[in-house]
């Protein structure tokens, strides 16, 4: 019992308000919109989720960043904005998208991108990824087998804490990191950012992923609340539309 008093604590991030600990972001920033994770966020990382599942942890991010970095490097914007959640991709006029699809295509990861997120972009034909079918999208193969596999992949992510919902919210966070819009104070645990990879085997790796989660949640609040997106609403009347799922009922932090 007394090792257990010395070892850090996952919320030590936290501050203590009265009877409530309020996460980093939250009393750094300021109070937020109250969101759901799974109705509007789940549908803004899913294609991180996808890109993780079927190329495998590094591989997915190295594509998700080269897509984000193309994106940020075609799209000028007076504020610093970046490309992580899939709502972004509905800003991208036509002209910068045949700039980010020429970027992708000199960078080699054009093909990649668009053979793991075809599911995606085929079941969800108003996904604002799908720019980058400008031809069209093509047929799926095996639907059954990829609608089973997205499902399976959906699943995963539902429970927040575990390691595809994670990985894929801090790939989001490090996109933010990417396109200089998202910055953290040396002294909280988020500077330390790299250990996300132990996750769950250390303190420090469940503690960053406690302030990665914060961040999601304020980040998707004030989106919510000052640039709305229909793209969440459709992900989901769209899935009952393909197979109505029933996941059960998950826990909300």
């Amino acid at each position: 019992m007394r090792k257990r008093l010395f070892r850090p604590s996952i919320l030590s991030d936290h501050k203590k308000v009265g009877k409530k600990l309020l996460p980093p972001f939250n009393y750094m920033l300021g109070g937020f919109h109250e969101i759901s994770y799974v109705d509007s966020i789940i549908p803004e990382i899913i294609w991180i989720a996808l890109l993780q599942h079927s190329c495998g942890r590094r591989e997915g991010v190295e594509l998700a960043r080269a897509l984000s970095k193309a994106a940020i490097k075609s799209a000028f914007r007076e504020k610093k904005v970046f490309f992580g959640h899939v709502s972004a991709y509905a800003e991208i006029s036509k002209e910068e998208s045949e700039s980010v699809l020429a970027g992708l295509e000199e960078s080699g990861a054009l093909e990649s991108l668009r053979r793991v997120l075809l599911p995606l972009i085929f079941f969800y034909p108003e996904c604002p990824l799908s720019f980058l079918f400008p031809n069209g999208v093509p047929e799926l193969r095996n639907r059954d087998h990829a609608l089973s596999d997205f499902k399976l992949i959906l699943k995963k992510l539902y429970d927040r804490t575990s390691p595809s919902a994670v990985f894929a919210l801090a790939t989001f966070m490090y996109l933010g990191f990417l396109g200089d819009a998202v910055k953290v104070f040396k002294d909280l645990s988020l500077a330390k950012f790299e250990e996300i990879e132990k996750y769950p085997s250390t303190d420090l790796s469940k503690q960053i992923a406690s302030g990665v989660r914060s961040f999601a949640l304020m980040f998707f609040g004030r989106f919510a609340e000052e640039k709305p997106s229909p793209w969440p609403r459709y992900f989901w009347s769209q899935g009952l539309k393909l197979e109505k799922c029933d996941f059960g009922v998950q826990n909300e932090e």
